[in-house]
Formats: C-alpha cells, sequence, structure tokens
C-alpha cells in the first residue's frame, strides 16, 4: 500500500520518540481521578480531527489495521492522513488524492466563487453559520450546498466528550479550570462556544491542568 522515494521506515527515522512524563504527586485524589477521563477525551477529539481531515480517512484507517502494516499505521496516525507535510503533502499511500485544500469541511469539489456566490444569496442569519468556525459545508442530494454545525455533524464524538468533561469539572478543585469543562461541554451540545472561549481564557495561571487547544 505504501509509495513514494522514501521507504517508510526512512521516513519514520526523521522523527524522534520522546516520552513526556508528569509528576502527579501534587494532585488530590478526585484530580488523579479525572487524568483518565481527559485521556478519553483527547483520544475522541484525535478521531474526530481524523474525520475532519479528509472524508476517505476513516475508511482508509481500517484498511491500513486490516493490511496490519505496523510502521505504515503509525506514519498515517503521526500525519493524520496520508500525506507527508514536510514533502508539501505528498501521499504515501497508493490510491490516494491529493490533500483537498478545504479539508473536509466542505465538499472537495467546490470551488471559492461557488461558495461566495451560495453565500451571498443567504439570509443573515445563514450566512453567518455558513461562515463561521463551527459548521461543515455539505451538498444535499440535488448538489445543493448547505451548513451543518459540528453538534450534528460530529454528535456521536462530541456528546461523549461533553459527558467526560461534565465529569471532569466535578473533579478538579480550580473553579476556572471546572468553568471552562463544564462550559466546553455545553458548547459540544448546543454549538455555542463563545462563552467557554471566554472561560477558557480565565482559566487560572495556578490550575494544576493546562488546557491548552479542545
Amino acid at each position: 500500500m505504501f509509495t513514494g522515494d522514501l521507504p517508510v521506515h526512512k521516513r519514520l527515522s526523521r522523527f524522534a520518540v520522546h516520552e513526556v512524563g508528569a509528576d502527579l504527586a501534587n494532585l488530590s485524589p478526585n484530580e488523579r481521578e479525572a487524568i483518565p477521563l481527559l485521556i478519553k477525551v483527547g483520544k475522541l477529539l484525535d478521531a474526530l480531527y481524523l474525520r475532519q481531515v479528509w472524508s476517505g480517512n476513516e475508511e482508509l484507517l481500517g484498511r491500513l489495521e486490516a493490511h496490519n502494516d505496523e510502521q505504515l499505521l503509525t506514519l498515517f496516525h503521526m500525519y493524520k492522513g496520508p500525506w507527508a507535510r514536510e514533502d508539501s503533502n505528498t501521499p504515501f499511500i497508493v490510491d490516494v488524492p491529493p490533500r483537498p485544500e478545504g479539508a473536509n469541511f466542505y465538499p472537495e469539489d467546490m470551488t471559492k466563487d461557488e461558495f461566495e456566490a451560495w453565500v451571498t444569496g443567504l439570509d443573515e442569519h445563514d450566512q453567518k453559520h455558513a461562515k463561521g468556525f463551527y459548521s461543515v459545508i455539505q451538498r444535499n442530494n440535488k448538489g445543493e450546498l448547505y451548513h451543518v454545525p459540528y453538534s450534528n455533524e460530529y454528535g456521536d464524538i462530541l456528546l461523549q466528550v461533553a459527558n467526560l468533561f461534565k465529569h471532569a469539572s466535578r473533579l478538579v478543585e480550580d473553579p476556572s479550570l471546572s468553568n471552562f469543562l463544564y462550559m466546553r461541554a455545553l458548547a459540544f451540545e448546543n454549538n455555542k462556544y463563545l462563552d467557554s472561549e471566554v472561560a477558557w481564557l480565565k482559566i487560572s495561571k495556578e490550575s494544576k491542568f493546562e488546557i491548552t487547544a479542545c
């Protein structure tokens, strides 16, 4: 399944494995209980990101797992898809199209002109969502564009994450972090992210957990 000028092992040799650890001695029992929940969140969001990169990623991952090539799977997970970013997104797996410019947030055959013409014809409310950060654009069976909120498109994953965040929010001791986790959980459910973004900015510097992105 591999393609390209560099063999898999040589491509992997470009990277070094580094184990990251943390000192948990200053965490309370409840906070330690929150860690596995947040790890589950990370794995779920990792799967979501894989879906966002390319519509064919999940099917391709299944084929790679069936093929049982550990090194090729490692490359795929590193790049979150079949394209080598440091080589101008060159595919390293056979029968893979060029990396779509709009990832999986837009139909792969949609042009910029088509998008702009469609948006112009929408009312103010729909324009806001069509051009916003928390919607994807798809085609219906007539070929017409329409927008779908993240909470619908990724609901199978985001609802799981929301439940984990709510649970973790009851375990962490820092009130500002607890508030962020809860507000972000609500955002994943209702697709309204502003309050959780503000809550993220207000996480105390004294918090024992650092939330970088989610």
